[in-house]
């Protein structure tokens, strides 16, 4: 019995030493070569994860699911140039028009075709920039995403903008300085 307690008591602390290790290790740089840390690393996996649900979700038409980590007062911004009429939308309207929008349409098909994450100084916000190519019903269609990420409370991340632009205006190519991307919001 005492040699079962000691060998317990053993893995315990070594357990409490690699925890205590982790603890101060999770912002260096989990890859040398790349810079990132092991929290960054954590936060870009878990808005790849995010993103993934979000292309099932809008495949199956399942709002709920790719809505209940947007803010409750996220804002969401539909431009066609970020420069000419952006129009601002409560979080509230911008899921009820995609709501209606999904349940309107006899077929939907949503890929994604380009992921850029990318942070600014502050480390707890990240801008996910996506190229997404669907289809409704008989339209194939293009548009650029791109979705502020919070990561204050680290145990619930949350989006606070979202924007949706077309990238064909008049069947041209929406210019690249016209999409929206992290260094267009003050952080």
């Amino acid at each position: 019995m005492k040699r079962i307690c000691s060998i317990v008591l053993f893995m315990f602390s070594i357990a409490q030493i690699q925890a205590q290790d982790f603890e101060e290790k999770k912002y260096e740089p989990f890859d040398k070569d790349l810079s990132i840390t092991f929290i960054d690393y954590k936060r870009r996996q878990l808005i790849l994860d995010y993103i993934e649900r979000f292309q099932t979700a809008f495949n199956v038409k399942d709002t709920d699911s790719f809505t209940s980590i947007f803010r409750e007062d996220a804002l969401y911004i539909e431009a066609n140039q970020k420069t000419i009429d952006p129009k601002m939308i409560s979080n509230k309207d911008f899921i009820n028009r995609k709501k209606k929008i999904l349940k309107k349409s006899k077929y939907f098909q949503m890929s994604i075709d380009g992921i850029s994450v990318t942070s600014k100084a502050d480390p707890h916000f990240y801008g996910i920039s996506i190229h997404i190519a669907y289809q409704v019903d008989y339209k194939s269609l293009g548009a650029y995403m791109f979705m502020l990420w919070d990561f204050t409370n680290e145990n619930a991340p949350q989006i606070q903008v979202y924007t949706w632009q077309p990238d064909r205006i008049g069947g041209k190519p929406l210019p690249k300085d016209e999409v929206f991307s992290l260094s267009d919001f003050d952080i």
